[in-house]
């Protein structure tokens, strides 16, 4: 049985085949194009985007095609052979129009007398420099020296036109060949000078930097964004009157009281910056909120904008190589690659949430309205989305003008035309099959998020009424995620992902070794040089998914994922059940705390051993793989249970004093907008550019903080514009006046008959009998273990009661919203 490729980190395999016989591996590689082609296109993960793909197959084509000399020699002579424009006006076969070709022949005439202008563009045309070698095939010429060159006339002016060279039209896999234009010159004038000097069969797919016109869909954009900004202002003007006029009033009767303003004041208000960031920066808790989960989903979004950061040049970058040696050779590497726990860290929180409030809810009201819960959840989330939807797919394509940077997202805006309705109904994780041809892909956990939160209220009400049974339920759930993720990973031979990266890693490097294969690349590798090697027979049939299972049957799966959330759920219930306080002893603290760190460290930095120094005859067997996929996520969501538990239990100590930290409280509510806008962000960052990024350490640092600050910054501005506003809006459509009946009460589920549990804690608190101070070990949960005070309990009730004037403040102050908060969605 071969070991699937999977997990690719859109690096090119470049002929690396691996199979197995009579339990002997078996490694050879792939010495011809044609096999390596048909090989890297079975086994490029499917959810790869379709530029990462062209990337990888250019790059193993350019490889293999000496033609690269030929391109680089006609590239620098575009403007500085005179015949050219003779050739091209003589010849039937290139339909370039007369104004156009009249001008290139006046540039390439005055380049060959030495004019400044037509100097200057030919200097921009792009053309082979150093580092073919280490990854670089983007010959993108320098855009702004060739930007709005004139002669002395002013008839011609310049624009940049990125070419695909490739072997058919219309694509965007071959060799990106940046050259400067004139204005005048269509695209498919370029195309055919371009193919008339290349002359040797390719194909020219131009981009031209330009004027685009507005679609409908842009004016729709805009008129929304318009709209939204309009009235943020005429609310921040509102607020800032009725200021002045409070203070005005209170300064002249100081029997003053806060005149009654009208529903429509209030509409308005809702929109007010000074309100909504007021609210923001408000860093005041409640004596019953979870302060450690503002640190943990806060440091949660940085670690994954860590490894989005580190993933997305890897197309556009001048050195990939290098990325990959950083890979194997760097330790701190292993944290990088390992991002994907981040996810699971907010699948933690979710259950958590929605299981806390929402219990919180039905102890002081005794009831559960589902349709609301539901309703709430929807409209707290799905307007921010279209927001980000409705500009990646419009505006967003306008606020750059290189042409790489078209070239690069266009496939964003056309998803979106495709797929923008799955993300509303939130099955995007299910339809398309491959998740990264949805519409702005990533917010595939959003939809998991919401499958999971459906399908909640049955295991909260069984907590609640029947604590075993809810535990079976929540168990069962949990144990049937890790069976089918482990069958599936057995199933299609599944493998550490970083084992398979360092493997990649090292047949790339391996490829573009000139000197026979080294040591360090494994005892299995065949020490013999590239030349030498057989051509495998083994190459995958059509049939053949193991290379992609992992991503389209696996990664964005629910029934993969769902088990942090139900471990999040437990956590959630004994933090309700307990009113957060219980009694441990020091020595079990001790045990915990060393359990949690040492698991959590293996999981990130365990198969470092085997990435440093691979030895493919030592790799674990398909049973361990399969056993570590099927339990790596639950066992971090159990490291974050302890995380949170100990931390709300006392027994953090500086860990809780770190992560409950004041400064991330506005942080943390800006996490859901900044998971939203973080890639777009990043894809400015490393396409709005004139030459290729260039990959170091530091520089990917500068990178990533930069990426971090300025998706927080967007993020500020999404929250002040869509989500605060929306949340204030929900407050005043779910109002209801005291003494009132809500108009939403006819959904109420009644739950008159108490769990014995919550029987047991009221008989207590009735009969004031205290427990504070009492020890009691760490064991199934019971009435004699809870410690409850009436004072305590009193301050959670009065806290339950709060109604807060903003629709993200903190998690524990939803309590009108049950499991609504935009806390719980928090990636």
């Amino acid at each position: 049985m071969r070991i699937q490729i999977f997990a690719l980190l859109y690096t090119p395999l470049f002929g690396l085949c691996t199979s197995r016989a009579d339990g002997v591996e078996e490694f050879k590689f792939l010495s011809d194009l044609k096999s390596q082609e048909q090989f890297l296109k079975k086994n490029i993960p499917d959810f790869t985007p379709p530029e990462v793909k062209e990337h990888i197959l250019r790059m193993i084509r350019w490889h293999h095609n000496k033609r690269r000399d030929h391109f680089a020699k006609k590239s620098s002579e575009i403007y500085r052979d005179p015949q050219i424009a003779m050739k091209l006006e003589e010849s039937s076969n290139y339909a370039v129009s007369r104004q156009c070709l009249s001008q290139i022949s006046k540039i390439t005439i005055d380049a060959a007398a030495n004019e400044a202008y037509a100097r200057f563009v030919e200097d921009s045309t792009g053309r082979q420099g150093s580092g073919l070698l280490r990854g670089d095939y983007l010959w993108l010429g320098k855009y702004y020296e060739c930007k709005g060159q004139t002669d002395a006339t002013g008839n011609i002016v310049t624009r940049m036109c990125l070419a695909v060279l490739g072997e058919t039209r219309n694509t965007t896999d071959g060799l990106y060949l940046g050259t400067c234009f004139p204005e005048i010159c269509d695209e498919n004038d370029v195309a055919s000078y371009l193919e008339l000097v290349i002359d040797d069969g390719s194909y020219a797919t131009p981009f031209c930097a330009g004027e685009k016109p507005y679609s409908k869909a842009d004016i729709a954009a805009i008129s929304v964004l318009s709209i939204l900004t309009f009235f943020v202002l005429v609310g921040t003007i509102c607020e800032t009157i009725f200021i002045c006029m409070d203070l005005y009033y209170e300064g002249e009767n100081t029997a003053h009281e806060k005149r009654k303003r009208s529903v429509p004041a209030y509409l308005l208000l809702c929109f007010s910056l000074i309100k909504n960031t007021k609210t923001l920066f408000n860093t005041d808790r409640k004596e019953s909120t979870i302060e450690v989960l503002d640190g943990i989903r806060f440091l949660s979004m940085a670690w994954v904008i860590l490894g989005h950061a580190a993933y997305f040049p890897l197309t556009t970058l001048d050195n990939v190589l290098d990325v990959l040696n950083f890979y194997i050779t760097h330790f701190g590497a292993m944290v990088i690659v390992n991002g994907t726990f981040s996810v699971d860290s907010f699948f933690f929180l979710s259950g958590l949430l929605v299981t806390y409030l929402a219990m919180r809810e039905m102890r002081r009201s005794g009831s559960l309205n589902i349709p609301i819960m539901f309703l709430h959840r929807y409209l707290r989330l799905t307007p921010t989305l279209v927001v980000v939807m409705l500009f990646t797919s419009t505006l967003y394509m306008r606020i750059a003008e290189e042409p790489i940077y078209e070239m690069r997202n266009a496939g964003l805006a056309k998803q979106c035309e495709q797929y923008w309705w799955p993300n509303l109904l939130y099955i995007n994780n299910l339809y398309p099959k491959s998740f990264s041809d949805g519409c702005i892909s990533w917010v595939w956990y959003l939809a998991n998020d919401w499958q999971f939160f459906v399908i909640s209220p049955v295991f909260i009400y069984l907590l609640y009424k029947h604590r075993f049974a809810g535990f079976v339920a929540v168990g069962s759930v949990l144990a049937g995620c890790i069976i089918i993720t482990g069958s599936l990973a057995s199933h299609y031979d599944i493998y550490p992902d970083v084992i398979f990266y360092s493997v990649l890693a090292r047949a790339f490097l391996y490829i573009y070794k000139p000197k026979p294969i080294l040591a360090a690349l494994g005892e299995g590798l065949p020490a013999a040089t590239y030349d030498e090697l057989e051509v495998s027979t083994t190459t995958p049939t059509a049939d053949d998914e193991g290379g992609t299972a992992f991503f389209s049957d696996i990664y964005a799966r629910p029934w993969c994922r769902i088990g942090a959330y139900m471990i999040g759920m437990m956590a959630g219930y004994i933090l309700y059940a307990t009113n957060k306080k219980f009694r441990i002893k020091l020595v079990y603290v001790m045990e915990m705390w060393i359990a949690a760190f040492a698991v959590g460290l293996a999981l990130i930095y365990g198969w470092w051993g085997d990435v440093k120094a691979v030895d493919v005859n030592d790799f674990p067997s398909v049973e361990l793989s399969a056993f570590y996929e099927a339990l790596k996520r639950p066992l971090w969501a159990l490291c974050l249970m302890w995380l949170t538990l100990g931390c709300t239990f006392g027994y953090g100590g500086p860990i809780n004093a770190i992560l409950s930290w004041k400064v991330f409280i506005p942080l943390s509510r800006l996490t859901f907008c900044a998971y939203l806008v973080h890639p777009l962000v990043l894809f400015y960052m490393y396409t709005a550019v004139e030459t290729e990024p260039h990959f170091r350490v530091n520089t990917y640092i500068y990178y990533y903080i930069a990426g971090l600050v300025l998706s927080y910054a967007a993020a500020y501005v999404l929250s002040m514009l869509v989500e605060a506003p929306m949340g204030g809006l929900q407050k005043i459509l779910f109002y209801t006046p005291k003494g009132k009946k809500p108009w939403y009460s006819i959904f109420n589920i009644n739950l008159e008959t108490k769990s014995k549990l919550t029987s047991s804690l009221h008989s207590k608190l009735r009969a004031d009998v205290p427990t504070l101070g009492t020890t009691v070990e760490m064991s199934t949960p019971h009435e004699k273990d809870f410690e409850v005070s009436s004072t305590a309990y009193a301050k959670a009730e009065e806290a339950a009661m709060s109604y807060d004037n903003h629709a993200a403040t903190n998690d524990d102050e939803e309590i009108k919203d049950s499991a609504g908060s935009k806390s719980t969605t928090a990636f």
